[in-house]
């Protein structure tokens, strides 16, 4: 087993045994939370006992807290965080890990030359693999028809921008463009990848991180131009967002939207957008400008 694999194993483990305890701390049997999120006794032991071979459904994970919360009040003393901020960072770690894993390259390209090459390894070992290189191979995989390896490729082109500051307005571009293309509503899994694009834009346009609304950003990438002009959103989290310029022109929304304490810079265009069941909106955003919705 390479280290990558086995880092897998222990992070999908730990986070596994995160959910079941605080799953006892509510005083659910597995049963009692299977039923309350909808999914079979099996899957909530699976993920338990950390037996899937990918990340589970970000989704799920929230129904779990959330059905674990509801006994909050009457128990108290919990000692793992219920805020769903705190478990979408746990699962951005695990998703993290299992990102390095389905992207590793063919064995083949990992054993390097053959012993009959004549070129020598370590000429091409000095050197880092390019920006165009590693963006290519994550801008393929985002036609995977794999949720996970689609969610994976999201998520590497958030670490490309943070290591390459002059291409991030071309991610952020991209990030928007992924959003634009209409949802396949026969792909399971296309609202959480829509959501982990949404994320990976979002905590990268926080000037002070979400858990601490004093603290700064590591991540944030200033003066970004987002377009999602017709775009197609599902549970959008941009409180406390900063937007140079933002054009939601006839978007669609759907769940939950929030954009408490965000900032616009400069034009912000919100119009023809429609919300199917959205809450939140524009709620204690600064310099909102151009802004009109339907629905």
């Amino acid at each position: 087993m390479n280290e990558v694999a086995a880092d897998w194993q222990e992070a999908v483990r730990r986070f596994g045994r995160l959910l079941a305890q605080l799953r006892v701390e509510a005083g659910l049997t597995v049963r009692e939370l299977a039923k309350a999120i909808g999914v079979a006794a099996a899957t909530v032991s699976k993920t338990e006992n950390g037996g899937h071979a990918r990340p589970p459904d970000f989704y799920i994970v929230k129904q779990w807290v959330m059905a674990c919360a509801q006994g909050a009040d009457e128990r108290g003393g919990f000692s793992i965080p219920l805020t769903l901020d705190w478990w979408r960072e746990r699962h951005g770690q695990l998703e993290r890990v299992h990102q390095k894993l389905s992207l590793q390259p063919p064995r083949s390209e990992i054993a390097g030359p053959s012993p009959t090459t004549t070129s020598p390894r370590h000429e091409h070992d000095a050197h880092p693999v390019p920006f165009e290189v590693l963006h290519q191979k994550a801008v393929d995989h985002l036609a995977d028809r794999s949720a996970h390896v689609r969610m994976a490729a999201l998520r590497t082109l958030g670490d490309l921008g943070d290591m390459y500051p002059e291409k991030r307005q071309r991610i952020v571009d991209e990030l928007c463009d992924y959003l634009r293309i209409p949802p396949d509503s026969s792909d399971a899994g296309e609202g959480q990848v829509r959501r982990t694009a949404q994320m990976v834009l979002a905590d990268r346009l926080r000037p002070k991180r979400s858990d601490n609304a004093t603290a700064p950003n590591s991540a944030f990438w200033p003066d970004m131009d987002v377009d999602l002009k017709r775009a197609f959103l599902c549970d959008v989290y941009f409180n406390g967002c900063e937007f140079r310029r933002a054009d939601f022109d006839e978007a669609q929304f759907k769940g939950e939207a929030h954009f408490d304490g965000a900032r616009f810079v400069g034009e912000a265009r919100f119009v023809g957008a429609v919300s199917w069941g959205m809450r939140s909106l524009l709620r204690g955003c600064a310099s909102r400008r151009s802004a009109g919705f339907a629905g």
